[in-house]
């Protein structure tokens, strides 16, 4: 019987673990499995969109591309124009002036610098001493276990570099890009951008995430904790990017 509870109880830790690992997995892949959805059912979108009476036009953009914050982050954006449903259909197609090729013209361009990683990050925190010690990593990283750890401190080496820890190993990002943020960064997890500072290593806090998302003067609650200050920042958009957006469409419709 004794034998019998214990297997039930490693068979229910193991079922929760590769629960975990999934949701982990899921999560991680969830914006590219979108991305090739709408990529693989954008005839059947389009039909949606045109039997209501819009043009369908979709662009797959990616802050680091088209603004000069460096975050790798690639999102779908959709847009329709009322009354322009013939557009998507060359044969039904006249000889006006179509608002969603307006639009087109207008979208971003890509940006070939970015700004000084000091905008982003904050330089002046390279010590752990008083609150920002709950940033930085130490010896009981990974619950201590030593692989982990002598791997962690053997590869974050460098500054103004972004790394990023990927559930058992870190690497450095080969373009200097900021991993795209996401909601769970609060917990410690996977998929967590992390910096050297020249004396420790620590991972990013809530400003400097915001800072990511172009909102550099937001001004963050003291009420928030910094778990949902994380979260509001990893579901975020990059303002800048979803601006030229939308300066594209006001061009179109003026």
């Amino acid at each position: 019987m004794i034998d019998f509870i214990h297997g039930d109880q490693r068979r229910k830790k193991r079922k929760k673990r590769d629960s975990l690992r999934k949701k982990t997995s899921d999560n991680r892949k969830s914006i590219k499995l979108i991305i090739d959805l709408i990529r693989r059912k954008s005839e059947s979108l389009k039909k949606e969109f045109n039997d209501r009476g819009y043009s369908f036009r979709h662009d797959v953009l990616n802050a680091a591309t088209y603004t000069d914050i460096p975050q790798n982050r690639e999102r779908i954006f959709i847009v329709g124009f009322r009354g322009e449903s013939e557009w998507n259909h060359e044969s039904l197609k006249d000889n006006k002036k179509y608002l969603t090729d307006i639009y087109i013209s207008k979208l971003p361009k890509p940006v070939k610098k970015f700004r000084p990683f000091g905008e982003f990050i904050d330089l002046d925190m390279t010590e752990p001493v008083g609150e920002s010690s709950r940033y930085f990593y130490d010896k009981t990283f990974m619950k201590g276990n030593s692989k982990y750890v002598e791997d962690l401190f053997a590869t974050v080496s460098r500054k103004e570099i972004f790394y990023q820890w990927r559930r058992i190993y870190v690497r450095p990002n080969k373009n200097n890009l900021c991993p795209a943020l996401t909601a769970n960064m609060g917990t410690g997890g996977h998929n967590v951008p992390l910096i050297y500072t020249g004396k420790g290593i620590r991972k990013l806090t809530p400003r400097e995430c915001f800072n990511l998302q172009g909102m550099p003067g937001l001004k963050l609650s003291d009420d928030v904790s910094h778990g949902q200050l994380y979260k509001q920042a990893g579901n975020s958009v990059s303002v800048p990017l979803v601006t030229k957006i939308a300066r594209a469409l006001k061009v179109a419709l003026t």
